[in-house]
């Protein structure tokens, strides 16, 4: 490869990089909650997430340092990102590029790395996921996995944030076009070969009266007359022969509301569509009839009426203008209005806007102050429109004035009251009565931005809407205002600048002396940092929650690789107890078993003190041999005890009854923990277990469990922090006794699941009792089989689905004992294959967790098939985890029914057996 070549890829990479615009911006809470997590997953002081440029390395997020950037030549990530492997280096002082680095000569002295590099879709390494840490380590493979998963989330979201730009800007494009189409003064649509309408902008609505709806599918030519219809048709259809394209006609058509408006068409041909603008030219062709009939209407007219030249020489006026000025047309034949009425008080820049416009030949309105003939001040609004003749030239200007003295009176009223408005700090609005703005305070225009030219004549929430404004709000508060009632919301809005706003809006309705709604006065209050707290509050609450996942997925992975060798154990000693009929040999491969169930239990401790904490336990009821129970207990303590040279005794009250309904599991951790702790921190004297009854009767019993030492004791101030998560009663317990401080923990949490509560009786130097009650069902415990053993002779085909060789030779040799038939498969695949082969199978044993495919998806794939057999193949879960959430999705993929792991022999065989064939 020639040096042209690298320098090419390095070119695209940093292109790619510039694409994602992430260098140089504000932290991101999703990035930082990655960068928490590898560096917990991976246990490491430091986890970095960075990129690297052409010259340097910055950092995106970090934990355990602060750093921004650094040289590229000085970034242990430069070296992540020349394969698309993870890059681990055990000891930096090993490796010779990096050994002399400043970072590992000077603080923090780095003598661990690991990153991942981050790979985008199209192969460009943009940076690394990286850990680091100040002695020599190794990640184990399922931090390596973890490593690998976080750094593609983390390119998972950038590609994300890319694509949410890209669309946004699509978007914005789109919006304009949209605009630019819809804003047009002019009729523009889109036909197919056959006139139909399939577009059609908003001038439609303006010019027709016809919504767009209702426009859209219509055939172009319906909209006119017969008469029109075959004169244009018949004019297109004769320059088609002549292979014209492009044509322009003029046409008259009634609009919606009964008008007759005059169009100027143009219609183009192209691609097998037609192509057609619309100019609305009515105001010429009404000046050429108008001209004939205004010396009567005018006269007529309530209005001055006034007709001059095109040198602005009046020609004629009617008889209301001689009322309104005190002119006669006598008085003012061929004079200008301006020598007439100007006077002190006239706005001239008004005046001279509208001689301008004039001069121009361009129609205008204004409101001005002008001077009758005796010298009268009165405000007046004029009108002027060009007459336009056949050539294109102004033959004529027809202008008219109304008396507005009155209404001008009413808005100085109004500005009057506008200025006690304005002098509020919160924003207020007036709206007339069909909800659009006419007046807003200057506290408006600050909060908002917007000024009352920006929002005359539109309804408030079409002014300060934008893209996250909840639309739902603005209807429902107009429909409350419809019916004339009040209202007060909060609301997401823009300002102007396109700046997010939280504002609250308080509506009241002001009502006429006839009960109608005259207008609506709106108050607006800045809420922005109040809606801020909230938002954080939230954000801060959906981070705890992605947290929880991460534990719940750390609880799943731990509890299917601890009891995955755990259930050999068990599952052997189960085998060889059954197998074994000497008493010593029962005896020491009872205290075996019992011990790798008391380890399992003990194991347990810190999965299920975060599975109580999520909701993910739930209490079994079984039958429970409470005597063998604490014997069990007291032969597994022995040893520790006697190895302390301390006593440990127990006591069962006669009235015990020899079974009771409730969960074996849960009980022998409490009392192995209540016990353990008794044992560990006595060192004189000894302990005992005693259950005593407290009432009983036919179907339920209340027994005291105590569990008591003569041991350090605690202190008074010091017992409710025992069971507290991860505490212990004094500062140096931990350091003298060890532990983790999480067994008294559990053990409330377990009693309280047994609507139970526990209690410490104690003094310091003499010893301490923990105790607690617990009532029990007793009905029916005669008929609950609490033998382990089971009987053979279970005739079935199953097929057991393990990728652990331990497991499948403990399942072959129960189930070879107990009679049946067994193959097996190592992976989900293999399982389909097999199944597709075999038709013969009764019932399936599936693992979870396995290569190449899991059970999970294995067992979908099963059930995808159509044939009976498939769908009706019993599926038996073999699973390590107690996850409320797997569990359940073992039953959504389709599975009938699962088996913890280590498994009961007995519980197997209650289970297979529902399967066997009657014969």
């Amino acid at each position: 490869m020639n040096k042209q070549q690298p320098d090419l890829l390095e070119d695209k990479r940093l292109t790619a990089l510039s694409a994602y615009a992430i260098l140089d911006t504000s932290p991101q809470k999703e990035l930082d909650a990655i960068t928490r997590l590898a560096s917990f997953i991976c246990k490491t002081p430091i986890a970095l997430i960075t990129f690297i440029d052409a010259d340097r390395q910055w950092v995106k997020s970090s934990v355990g340092i602060d750093l921004k950037q650094i040289p590229r030549a000085d970034a242990f990530c430069n070296h992540a990102i020349a394969s698309n492997n993870i890059l681990e280096i055990e000891d930096v002082l090993e490796h010779d590029a990096l050994r002399h680095n400043p970072f590992v000569v000077n603080d923090p002295q780095i003598r661990f790395y690991a990153g991942a590099p981050l790979i985008d879709p199209n192969g460009f390494k943009l940076g690394a996921l990286c850990v680091m840490d100040m002695v020599r380590r190794k990640l184990t493979a399922e931090q390596l996995h973890a490593l690998r998963t976080l750094a593609n989330d983390v390119v998972s979201h950038l590609v994300q944030l890319k694509q949410k730009k890209e669309l946004k800007d699509s978007h914005a494009r789109d919006k304009d076009f949209s605009n630019l189409f819809n804003t047009s003064p002019g009729i523009h649509c889109v036909m197919d070969k056959d006139y139909r309408i399939e577009m059609v902008n908003k001038a439609v609505t303006n010019i027709l009266g016809y919504s767009q709806g209702h426009a859209v599918g219509k055939v172009f030519w319906n909209l006119f007359s017969e008469g029109v219809r075959s004169s244009s048709l018949r004019q297109i259809k004769e320059g088609i022969g002549k292979g014209q394209r492009s044509f322009e006609i003029k046409t008259p058509l009634v609009n919606g509301a009964g008008d007759i408006k005059w169009l100027n068409w143009t219609l183009v041909f192209k691609e097998n569509k037609w192509y057609a603008t619309g100019r609305d030219v009515t105001y010429l062709k009404k000046a050429e009839t108008d001209l004939d009939i205004l010396s009567f209407a005018a006269d007529k007219s309530p209005s001055g009426m006034v007709i001059r030249d095109n040198e602005g020489h009046i020609i004629w006026f009617n008889e209301a203008m001689e009322k309104l000025l005190g002119y006669s047309l006598e008085d003012v034949k061929g004079q200008t209005v301006g020598t007439l009425i100007i006077g002190e008080e006239t706005d001239m820049t008004v005046f001279n806007e509208a001689v301008t416009a004039f001069k121009e030949n361009k129609p205008y309105e204004v409101e001005l102050k002008v001077y009758k003939k005796d010298g009268t001040p009165i405000w007046v609004f004029i009108s002027n429109s060009p007459l336009i003749n056949e050539d294109g030239s102004v033959e004529r200007h027809i202008s008219m004035m109304v008396d507005i003295s009155e209404r001008k009176k009413a808005e100085e009223e109004r500005t009057l009251l506008s200025l006690v408005a304005s002098s509020t700090t919160s924003g207020v609005v007036i709206n007339d009565r069909n909800g659009k703005v006419e007046w807003v305070n200057k506290a408006f225009e600050k909060i908002t931005g917007y000024t009352i030219d920006n929002a005359a004549n539109k309804p408030l929430g079409d002014v300060l809407k934008g893209e996250l404004t909840d639309v739902s709000v603005i209807q429902k508060s107009r429909e409350l205002s419809k019916n004339k009632q009040s209202f007060e919301v909060d609301l997401l809005v823009y300002r102007k600048d396109g700046q997010p706003l939280w504002i609250s809006v308080i509506n009241s309705v002001i009502l006429n002396s006839a009960g109608e709604i005259d207008k609506y006065i709106e108050v607006i209050i800045d809420i922005t940092a109040k809606k801020k707290t909230e938002i954080e509050l939230i954000a801060a609450k959906e981070e705890a929650l992605q947290l929880s996942r991460a534990k719940d997925m750390f609880i799943s992975v731990m509890s299917h690789e601890i009891r995955t060798p755990l259930n050999a154990v068990i599952g052997m000693s189960h085998l060889l107890l059954d197998d074994n009929t000497v008493e010593i040999q029962k005896e020491n491969l009872g205290i075996l078993k019992f011990s790798a169930e008391n380890l399992m239990t003990l194991i347990n401790n810190v999965l299920d003190f975060t599975k109580i904490e999520t909701g993910n336990i739930e209490l079994e009821k079984t039958s429970v041999d409470l005597r063998e129970l604490v014997q069990s207990i007291s032969g597994s303590m022995q040893y520790n005890a006697n190895d302390k040279k301390i006593y440990l005794k127990y006591a069962v009250d006669e009235a015990v009854p020899k079974f009771v309904i409730g969960d074996s599991t849960r009980l022998c951790q409490v009392l192995l923990n209540l016990v353990g702790n008794a044992v560990k921190f006595t060192e004189t004297g000894g302990v005992n277990i005693d259950l005593q009854v407290i009432a009983q009767t036919n179907k339920d019993v209340t027994i005291r469990f105590a569990v008591s030492d003569t041991g350090i004791g605690i202190a008074n101030d010091k017992i409710n922090t025992i069971f507290e998560s991860f505490k212990q009663a004094e500062s140096d317990t931990s350091r003298k006794y060890g532990g983790t401080g999480l067994g008294l923990a559990i053990t409330k949490k377990l009693i309280e699941l047994h609507d139970a509560t526990i209690h410490v009786d104690s003094v310091p130097e003499k010893g301490s009792t923990f105790w607690f009650t617990i009532k029990f069902d007793t009905e029916d415990i005669y008929t609950i089989n609490n033998n382990n053993k089971v009987e053979t002779g279970l005739q079935l085909n199953v097929l057991v689905v393990d990728d652990n060789q331990i497991n499948r030779l403990l399942i072959n040799k129960v189930l070879s004992k107990w009679g049946a038939t067994i193959e097996f498969a190592e992976n989900g695949q293999e399982a389909v294959d097999k199944i597709e082969a075999n038709h013969n199978l009764d019932v399936v044993l599936m693992d979870i967790h396995m290569p190449v495919m899991g059970g999970l998806e294995a067992t979908q794939v099963i059930r995808s098939k159509s044939e009976p057999f498939y769908q009706q193949l019993p599926i038996i879960a073999l699973t390590a985890s107690m996850l409320t959430s797997e569990i359940n999705e073992i039953s959504q993929s389709g599975m009938n029914d699962y088996i913890l792991k280590p498994f009961d022999p007995k519980g197997l065989y209650d289970k297979l057996a529902k399967y066997q064939k009657v014969s």
